[in-house]
């Protein structure tokens, strides 16, 4: 039968109601925060939506719920999108992780940031659809929740106080750059300098860039750069003319080799936590040096450095000006994959160190850099629960009070998820407790 136009209109109305009426029922979550902590989210939607437990990615969702992301893999995504059901309840939950800090800022102020739009769940997958990664549909919204890693207290962004659930732990590592020299030699025999170290290895240690203390930290971050020798104690890592022991032979090498701080930005919460664990404080400002990286990984060479450009306060999302330095890099994965592989030594004559989340350190540590001690002791789980390894912080899932009953219903679900399943470190595994990020480290038993 020959459709006429009251019938053609007659139709879309109704498909435009059906579509309304079923996003009208449709229960939204909008999550900012921490790129570190963004794995175990993922995992715990992943794990509400069907994927099996214990399965490695990409997850693959029980039938009719489907995912799309942006990045190399979901464990990395900076923006997701999950369309299923949840406890009988059909929803849609966004990510765009742009910080720790950064995350309870926005949903504190209500302020909207970019998500991925509703249209690219057309076409997406239960085991998951890449993204590219810039163009894609996008929308502007003010996110529901923040998935944070360090406590509201911890930020100038105190106010209103948020709903926090504690739901798990995540441990900080500092990573020196791929070439810097790593410890040769017996522990606790004599070295005069880095070449007798070098020429007997079984009777003489060098210590190399292997470990930083608190008051290292401190003293680094204060102003960009220190000899190597502050954390080698080695005579020939003091003197103004370094023999190149473990670098390449024939270079002309500047002396005394340089330690040099980069890091994250204001908005990090990897940055938030390391610095106030080690004494530098939530808020300081720093020196930190932005590199110019030529090639890439395997090969790729720091070229050049600047310290991170002064911004404004009419140019900073956070309300307040910083001067040069005390900025800092967007990426936890970019300083993990792109600055620590990088060689800098021959160009520098020196070596970056920086902070990382446990995931971030560990791609980092498999592209070629070096993990440091912390205090003397070497980051592992076993090491966070039994509390010598006090640089880690507690993972939070934070939501506004109005939240509507669905949207609370749908985050507690999520952060229980995480609590008893997905978070990084889980609360039951720890030994030990603090009361704020920072604090004295105690028994939990």
């Amino acid at each position: 039968m020959k459709s006429t136009p009251f019938k053609t209109l007659l139709a879309s109305i109704l498909t435009w109601a059906f579509v309304s009426s079923a996003h009208a029922d449709t229960t939204y979550i909008r999550i900012g925060g921490a790129q570190a902590f963004g794995d175990a989210v993922h995992r715990a939607i992943a794990h509400l939506f069907g994927a099996a437990a214990g399965t490695a990615i990409p997850y693959t969702l029980g039938s009719g719920n489907v995912y799309s992301y942006t990045g190399t893999n979901i464990s990395k995504a900076q923006s997701s999108i999950w369309s299923g059901t949840i406890g009988g309840l059909p929803v849609i939950i966004k990510t765009s992780f742009t910080g720790s800090t950064d995350g309870i800022r926005i949903v504190v102020g209500s302020v909207p940031i970019s998500f991925l739009n509703d249209s690219l769940l057309t076409g997406a997958a239960s085991g998951g659809t890449q993204l590219p990664t810039t163009g894609n549909a996008a929308e502007t919204a003010v996110p529901d929740a923040a998935a944070a890693d360090s406590f509201q207290g911890s930020t100038v962004f105190s106010s209103p106080t948020l709903v926090d659930r504690k739901v798990g732990a995540g441990a900080y590592v500092f990573v020196a750059s791929k070439d810097a020299p790593v410890a040769v030699g017996t522990f606790g025999q004599p070295v005069t300098d880095a070449s007798t170290a070098a020429a007997s290895p079984g009777t003489s240690y060098y210590p190399g860039l292997t470990n930083i203390t608190t008051q290292q930290a401190q003293a680094l971050y204060n102003v960009g750069n220190l000899p190597l020798a502050v954390f080698t104690g080695v005579a020939s890592d003091r003197t103004t003319t370094y023999t190149p022991t473990f670098q390449t032979a024939g270079i002309n090498y500047p002396s005394p080799a340089q330690v040099f701080a980069t890091g994250r930005d204001y908005g990090s919460g990897s940055r938030i936590v390391t610095f106030i664990e080690t004494g530098i404080g939530a808020s300081s400002n720093v020196v930190q040096y932005k590199p110019t990286i030529t090639g890439t990984s395997p090969n790729a060479v720091t070229a050049n450095q600047v310290l991170y450009p002064a911004v404004t306060a009419a140019n900073s999302p956070f309300g307040f000006a910083f001067p040069a330095g005390s900025d800092g890099n967007p990426s936890n994965g970019t300083l993990a994959t792109t600055v620590l592989p990088s060689s800098t030594f021959a160009t520098l004559g020196g070596y970056y160190v920086s902070y990382l989340p446990s995931l971030d350190a560990a791609n980092a540590k498999a592209a070629g850099a070096h993990w440091l001690a912390y205090n003397g002791v070497s980051y592992s789980p076993a090491a966070v629960a039994d509390g010598s390894y006090s640089l880690f912080a507690f993972e939070h899932i934070f939501y506004r009070t109005s939240a509507t009953a669905n949207q609370q219903t749908v985050l507690n679900t999520v952060a229980n998820q995480l609590l008893n399943t997905d978070a990084t470190l889980l609360l039951g595994s720890l030994h030990v407790s603090r009361p704020v990020d920072g604090g004295i480290v105690t028994p939990a038993y």
